[in-house]
């Protein structure tokens, strides 16, 4: 009887354990990170204008984005994204972009993207947000700052009647 139910308790205990979702660990997330950032870069060797893939980032900057759309939609054009912020530019030399894309991995978590686009150096630090379903772009930071924080105090400013 003590057998059958020690045998019992070890069963549920590690069906419990195995049931629990799982954190990627560090080196699981870093290759994620630089799966997403390549993954975005790569859609511009097929294409100048391509389709932004939302599913590599978090649900807060897929919200800000929409946000984004709803005020240009209410503007009848653009609202406060006037240029591609993944390429920092209304235009890319994809060939350029793709030859000199260089990412690094800091110590702080943040993914360092530089590469070239018409000769002009571009550096952005992607920030993530890791959990069980993995690594997603939290926001980018751009030369002036949070991408993020700026869109949104942008909309804020620019159309405050417009809600997220």
């Amino acid at each position: 009887m003590k057998k059958t139910l020690w045998m019992a308790l070890l069963a549920a205990a590690l069906g419990a354990h195995a049931q629990q979702p799982q954190t990627p660990s560090a080196d699981a997330q870093q290759a994620q990170k630089m799966a997403a950032v390549k993954k975005l870069y790569a859609a511009y060797a097929r294409s100048n204008e391509p389709e932004l893939d939302e599913s590599l980032f978090s649900p807060d900057f897929r919200a800000a984005l929409a946000h984004e759309r709803k005020a240009a939609k209410k503007a009848g054009g653009a609202a406060c994204l006037d240029y591609d912020f993944i390429i920092q530019g209304q235009d890319v030399d994809s060939a350029e972009v793709s030859r000199t894309l260089a990412l690094e991995l800091a110590a702080d978590g943040r993914l360092k993207a530089s590469f070239r686009n018409f000769d002009e150096p571009v550096t952005l630090h992607y920030v993530f947000a890791c959990g069980d379903q993995g690594c997603l772009i939290d926001d980018i930071i751009e030369p002036e700052g949070s991408f993020k924080q700026g869109l949104r105090r942008c909309l804020q400013e620019q159309f405050p009647k417009v809600q997220p």
